[in-house]
């Protein structure tokens, strides 16, 4: 009877934890959507100052895109993730948002446009267009990521590591 209720709670316990996990992935999720939603506001209407209220001019981006989106490839194939252009696309928005947020400035200059599946930067859509939905195994513009500073590496890792395992059907949505 003991080892009847202990397997009970046991599972109880494994199914709350999933339950616990898929709630706090989906507020985070929800939490990071208005954020960024706010931050579309923002870089739309008042691109000539930061969040602090400091002038920046959007074409000061600290990076060029390319640069940011041959780091990212390498980092998602160092932690042997796919990442399919599309994938690469929202994970650029979702890191040009995260640096306007924490840093309040862009991380790169490159403008985005509004697409049927979101944002893209052009450039950077026809450099991996090849691949299709598939993975990119192979950086553009000789294996560069610029000089990527640690400590922006660190805001663009925290973006990749919150989306790592997220389908890229439902980053769309986002």
């Amino acid at each position: 009877m003991e080892l009847a209720q202990s397997s009970e709670n046991l599972l109880s316990s494994e199914t709350f934890a999933k339950v616990n996990t898929n709630w706090i992935l989906e507020q985070s999720l929800k939490k990071l959507s208005l954020c960024f939603q706010n931050f579309v506001l923002e870089y739309t209407c008042l691109p000539e100052t930061n969040l602090f209220g400091l002038a920046y001019n959007i074409e000061d981006g600290m990076y060029s895109a390319m640069d940011v989106a041959n780091y990212i490839i390498e980092y998602e194939h160092s932690k042997n993730r796919i990442i399919s252009n599309l994938k690469l696309q929202k994970l650029l928005y979702f890191v040009q948002a995260q640096f306007v947020r924490v840093l309040g400035v862009p991380c790169f200059s490159d403008k985005m446009e509004a697409w049927s599946f979101g944002p893209v930067v052009v450039n950077v859509y026809h450099a991996y267009k090849f691949y299709g939905g598939l993975d990119i195994v192979e950086i553009e513009e000789n294996k560069s990521f610029g000089n990527i500073e640690e400590s922006h590496k660190a805001i663009i890792k925290e973006v990749l590591e919150l989306f790592a395992y997220t389908p890229v059907y439902k980053m769309v949505d986002i």
